[in-house]
């Protein structure tokens, strides 16, 4: 899991009913929870990317650029 860098989008992007995805509103709202309560429970660090496009780029680019080359050995400003 240390050879990864876990990136968890927020949800406030609107939900967009394509026909393909399943889970809007409530059921979104109980994913994204649970996605969360699994990576703390595991002990994996992850980075939370919320807002426009390049907030969310920003934010992963300043986590990536704070932990370096050698992996996640320092804790990012954004990390959850």
């Amino acid at each position: 899991m240390d050879d990864y860098v876990w990136v968890l989008c927020g949800m406030d992007i609107p939900f967009d009913d394509d026909g393909v995805r399943e889970l809007g509103g409530a059921k979104a709202a109980r994913m994204q929870d649970q996605q969360v309560a699994d990576l703390r429970r595991r002990g994996v660090e992850f980075v939370t990317a919320t807002g426009s496009l390049s907030d969310r780029v920003q934010t992963v680019t300043t986590f990536l650029n704070v932990t370096g080359p050698e992996g996640l050995t320092a804790p990012g400003p954004h990390l959850k």
